[in-house]
């Protein structure tokens, strides 16, 4: 999903100058002990990817420049079938994986962008592309070659045609239901298909979450009059930028159906978390819905650290993982990660049990990790 907040903003800022970065069993041993935010589980690795250009590898992109940008894997959601669907945009591919870290399956060709991931339940991926995001593709699993993704030209005619005649660009991405419907998020509406492609109506509004049974999640975001400064530090404390933003005093989610219809309306309030970096504050966007219609949001503190692991490739944070029931009440603290070098603004995935997947990068490999359902 293609959106800029103001996190986002700083972490594309921060500049890290020294050491390497703990390994992940003690960040997350020692927030818990020393800072009193508690997790609901314990995280477990699923499994690791080498950095390369192999198909069982993810590519990453160090920027020589110590304040360029590095650039590694675009996108990842979790499909229906329970494996890991990742956008190694680095090598211009759609990888996917099993649970245990089995190259299953790799996409044909090589994509310019992979942005705006989306799987169905028949295991089509549905993807973004293009120098300003105006173009899509759709993948199939081969029917000669179980281990490779090929183009399905009819579909992706289909919706193409269907972009270029509205002239939409930088679009929101794909999303899929269990039952087979497939939906385009544009800037100001959300058109859903069938099965085939054929268009069978829209909503509208600017809508970055639609759920396993199709339903459509509006955000309204209430501000405080108060202003609260974000600040980004470097490993050793310096100060490298400020800034001053109103905090979030509640935020107004508006769930509708395939036709608009409003079928609930749930109001969510930030938690009040303490860390030794400072409070806790909440991003104002909605990352993900599980199959209960918990609701989750990432948090950070009011200090964010950048962390250099090897020369052109940092990670900053922590950021964590905030659930909340249906009715929009703070259950708990799901995860806490430092974000790597990921051009989505999803940090983080959940499916639909309710389990949290996030990416660790280290000097030669990612880690695939999970927060289980508590």
């Amino acid at each position: 999903m293609l959106r800029t907040t103001v996190y986002t903003l700083m972490a594309s800022m921060l500049l890290a100058t020294v050491a390497s970065m703990l390994i992940a069993a003690i960040i997350h041993s020692k927030v818990v002990e020393e800072h009193e935010i508690k997790l609901a589980t314990v995280p477990i690795k699923l499994f690791s990817l080498a950095y390369g250009e192999g198909l069982d590898q993810i590519g990453i992109h160090l920027e020589e420049k110590e304040e360029g940008p590095t650039m590694g894997p675009s996108e990842f959601l979790i499909g229906y079938d329970g494996n890991i669907y990742i956008g190694d945009e680095q090598n211009g591919k759609v990888k996917v994986f099993s649970r245990s870290g089995e190259l299953l399956a790799v996409s044909e060709g090589r994509l310019d962008r992979v942005e705006g991931l989306g799987v169905d339940p028949k295991g089509r991926v549905f993807l973004i592309h293009g120098a300003i995001l105006d173009k899509v593709k759709v993948f199939k699993k081969s029917p000669l070659n179980s281990k490779q993704l090929v183009i399905d030209d009819t579909l992706t005619k289909k919706i193409q045609e269907f972009i270029d005649r509205r002239r939409q660009f930088l679009l929101g991405g794909f999303a899929c239901s269990k039952e087979g419907n497939i939906f385009l998020m544009g800037k100001e509406e959300v058109w859903i298909f069938d099965e085939q492609g054929q268009l069978q109506g829209s909503v509208p509004g600017s809508c970055f979450i639609i759920d396993a049974q199709g339903r459509l999640f509006f955000e309204e975001v209430q501000y405080n009059q108060d202003t609260i400064t974000l600040v980004g530090k470097d490993e050793k404390g310096e100060v490298k930028v400020k800034v001053e933003v109103n905090k979030v005093e509640a935020i107004k989610i508006t769930i509708r159906d395939r036709v608009g219809k409003v079928l609930q309306e749930v109001i969510v309030r930030p938690p009040q978390l303490q860390h030794e970096l400072g409070e806790l504050v909440m991003s104002p966007s909605l990352i993900a819905v599980d199959g209960k219609g918990h609701l989750y949001y990432s948090a950070s503190p009011t200090t964010v650290i950048a962390k250099t692991i090897i020369p052109g490739l940092r990670v900053d944070g922590p950021d964590f993982v905030l659930e909340f029931d249906e009715n929009g009440n703070f259950k708990a603290v799901r995860a806490l990660f430092y974000t790597g070098p990921m051009t989505s603004m999803s940090k983080f995935r959940v499916d639909e049990k309710g389990n949290v997947y996030w990416f660790d990068f280290k000097a030669d490999h990612l880690d695939v990790m999970m927060a289980p359902v508590p």
